[in-house]
This record gives structure tokens, sequence and C-alpha cells, in this order.
């Protein structure tokens, strides 16, 4: 897991702040979907990190991976998740909590989202939907 562990520290702290300034803009999920994401965030805040999911697919290694390398990978594995995984989705736990579900749009659809900015990229805006 290693290196790649190490990044998810800074992508978290990038997602958060991409959110927060979707919500700036105006651009939000609907509220239906931001519901669920307290929960799907919590599943990845354990107390022992061989519970996380993402140790799934090191207990589940194929035999041609040699028992000692094994063993190495698994333990890097479970340091990066205690280390880097968990407190990483703490801290978007407590900012999805405090922030994001609030601001989510009440109304279900895609059209719900307001428009990007004139100028911002489209790929923001959320299209009204056209019965």
């Amino acid at each position: 897991m290693g290196r790649p562990a190490e990044r998810v520290g800074p992508y978290v702290d990038q997602t958060i702040d991409l959110m927060r300034e979707g919500m700036r803009r105006g651009l939000v999920q609907p509220r239906i979907v931001m519901e669920r994401v307290p929960a799907q965030i919590a599943r990845q805040v354990v107390d022992d990190p061989s519970a996380s999911p993402f140790f799934g697919p090191f207990a589940r290694m194929p035999a041609s991976i040699p028992a000692s390398d094994q063993q190495r990978l698994r333990t890097e594995a479970l340091r990066a998740i205690e280390r880097e995984v968990v407190p990483a989705y703490g801290a978007c736990r407590i900012s999805s909590r405090s922030s994001t579900c609030l601001r989510a749009v009440t109304r279900s659809g895609s059209g719900t989202r307001r428009a990007a900015p004139t100028g911002t990229s489209s790929a923001f805006a959320g299209s009204p939907r056209r019965n």
C-alpha cells in the first residue's frame, strides 16, 4: 500500500476543498445523495486497521505471491491504513457532517443543481432536466 496510501490525506483535503468551492458556487448534490455520505465515510474510520475496507485485498492475496511478501505487504498496509487512511477519512467525516450535507439540495433529480457561473467549467454545472 505504502506510497498510494501516503496520498490519501492530500486527496481527501483536495476533495473537501472542491466540495466547499462547489457549495460556494451553489453547486451541490441532491440531499438524498449527500445523506448517504456520512455512513460511507464512517465505514472507513475503524479502530482496527484490518477491519478497514482498504485492507480487503491484502487479506485475500493470491498464492502466487510468496508468503514472506504477503506478510510484508500486510504489515505495510495496516500501518498505512492506521497512519494515513483513517485520519484522512476522519477529517472528511467531520467536514461532511458539518457543512456539505446541510447545504445539499432538498429536491431530487439532476435538474436541482444550479448552473455554473459564466466562464466556469461545464463539468461542474448541473444541466436542467427537460421533461
